[in-house]
């Protein structure tokens, strides 16, 4: 009679354990997809974004609208990508500021957006906007999205006056939160 109960307790041990692996299995599982093709996490490291955000700002990114539809991108939104560089692993982080087939200028220190400046009350005032290779007018690929960081001081921002367009297939996602600094939470959209 010891026999059939140990023997049962210990099936019974056994199937706890194989329910135990099974739940911890879906939720790695679960978590797995949810960072690759939902959500994630990314850290603000340096200043390009500022004033909109700072060094160490702690972001919520959705991925699923660029996978889904990259069209839906839209002039402002703030994207984390990898950009089109030769042997860079780092991402990044700057506003769409202009959409395919937007012409793209910038005059005196001012964004011109198919012939219309751009309002940018997100950056400090008086900051101007270096040209840097951008000498002329130059209309968006399709495709493709031009991006500046907020941070306009000399220097202060290496973007798509820099490395050019960014393909939409480099974008990992929106930036949809700021969750730390606790006193600065906020949603972007």
């Amino acid at each position: 009679m010891k026999k059939i109960f140990r023997a049962a307790k210990n099936t019974d041990k056994l199937r706890s354990i194989r329910e135990w692996a099974l739940t911890i299995g879906v939720a790695f599982l679960l978590a797995l997809f949810i960072r690759t093709f939902i959500f994630q996490t990314s850290r603000v490291d340096g200043s390009s974004m500022y004033p909109t955000f700072e060094h160490g700002d702690l972001l919520i990114v959705k991925k699923y609208e660029g996978i889904l539809n990259p069209e839906e991108y839209t002039r402002g939104d703030i994207i984390i990508f990898s950009p089109p560089l030769k042997n860079n692993k780092k991402l990044y982080i700057k506003r769409v500021i202009a959409l395919p087939g937007d012409e793209i200028s910038i005059e005196e220190g001012k964004i011109y957006i198919n012939g219309t400046p751009l309002n940018e009350s997100y950056i400090e005032d008086g900051m101007y906007t270096e040209a840097i290779h951008l000498a002329t007018s130059h209309i968006i690929s399709e495709d493709e999205l031009f991006v500046v960081g907020d941070n306009r001081h000399p220097g202060g921002s290496i973007d798509s006056r820099t490395f050019g367009e960014v393909p939409f297939k480099n974008v990992v996602g929106k930036v949809s939160y700021r969750i730390l600094p606790l006193t600065k939470i906020r949603y972007f959209d």
